[in-house]
């Protein structure tokens, strides 16, 4: 059994696996079960076949979960959170810690239409878990603030869903 990344090699340098590969993306690229993002862009799927290949993952969960920013492929939040969860990294699965110090932060949300006042509830998210293989714990910490200075709280849902959204962050 090959690992991802010869299986990978293979598709690359055998022209046979190589177009039954192309051709699987282009089923992909023409379903309406991918999101929108990857519906008709046959090489968009392709490559994301071979990046399923690699992590060892259902390729239809990866089109599912990968983001393009900028020409930058990246992972959804709540998938990157199952996948340390499923990695047999840690010994238990990440947890969180909720510090609600009280009050709102005023600022300016662009969207669509300009820049519109918006405010988000003061919150410190702390996502923690213990590695397995030494027993440290790991954390990461975001608040309200982290949020609006590095521009995540331009996403509405931030002033919707503020807690879920920092929970992300800190995942």
């Amino acid at each position: 059994m090959s690992d991802g990344n010869s299986l990978i090699t293979e598709i690359m340098l055998d022209p046979a696996r190589g177009a039954s590969a192309f051709e699987m993306a282009r089923t992909f690229a023409n379903s309406q079960l991918v999101p929108r993002h990857l519906q008709g862009k046959v090489e968009d799927c392709f490559i994301a076949l071979t990046m399923a290949a690699a992590l060892r993952q259902n390729p239809l969960m990866v089109m599912q979960n990968i983001i393009v920013v900028q020409g930058t492929a990246g992972w959804k939040a709540a998938y990157v959170i199952a996948m340390a969860n499923s990695s047999g990294l840690l010994k238990d699965r990440i947890d969180w810690k909720i510090e609600r110090p009280g009050g709102r932060t005023e600022y300016k949300r662009k969207t669509k239409e300009g820049m519109v006042a918006a405010s988000m509830e003061n919150m410190r998210v702390t996502a923690f878990a213990t590695l397995a293989g030494t027993g440290s714990r790991v954390e990461f910490t975001v608040d309200t603030a982290m949020a609006i200075a590095v521009g995540w709280a331009s996403n509405e849902k931030n002033t919707t869903m503020p807690e879920v959204m920092l929970r992300y962050r800190a995942g």
